[in-house]
């Protein structure tokens, strides 16, 4: 997979992560405590995700921003 920057390889993964765990938007909203409004528009590109708001997403599905973002870092070594 290419991505084109890391807020859109976070996207990605989020995306996993929501699927995986069967959760809506709005349940990761609920429990984040970041908007669903904002949330769709990190999902959809149209803005980029903050620091916090990754970190807020890493505890909730019980991971770190590192592998949020690991898919950049793959996709930059195998480039």
């Amino acid at each position: 997979m290419n991505y084109s920057n890391p807020s859109s390889a976070a996207s990605q993964s989020i995306r996993a992560h929501i699927a995986v765990n069967r959760e809506s938007i709005a349940a990761l909203a609920e429990a984040t405590l970041i908007s669903e409004s904002t949330i769709k528009r990190r999902l959809y590109g149209l803005s980029s995700w903050s620091i916090d708001e990754l970190v807020l997403i890493a505890e909730h599905f019980s991971t770190t921003v590192s592998e949020l973002l690991q898919p950049v870092v793959q996709s930059r070594k195998a480039g």
